[in-house]
């Protein structure tokens, strides 16, 4: 028999509603997590992630994050190394979010 390949599916209050003002989204594919939010900003939705139970702290496979507003989507996707190294320090210093979700904010501009 072949095994089947389980993801973990991480639901946030109010992810699969749409929030009246919600602006932002992400969703993250990482490991063997699926993590999708929603928030004001793309800080708050970065740091929402870094916040719940299921943050990971060991990365083993590619970092999808797609990110966008109610215009456009957009995706981001690291190496196992570049995502380990940005996890790591989004835990540790929220300003590495900050910082990343401006450059995401450009990118979404563009």
């Amino acid at each position: 028999m072949a095994k089947k390949k389980e993801t973990k599916k991480v639901k946030v209050a109010g992810a699969t509603k749409k929030k009246a003002g919600s602006e932002y989204y992400i969703g993250v594919e990482v490991n063997d997590l699926v993590y999708k939010g929603e928030a004001d900003s793309l800080v708050q939705a970065l740091l929402d992630f870094v916040k719940s139970p299921e943050y990971p702290f060991a990365v083993k496979t590619r970092f999808l994050l797609k990110y966008g507003n109610s215009e456009t989507e957009k995706q981001l996707i690291w190496n196992v190394m570049m995502a380990r190294r940005k996890l790591k320090l989004m835990s540790i210093k929220p300003q590495v979010a900050e910082i990343l979700s401006g450059q995401l904010e450009n990118n979404l501009a563009q």
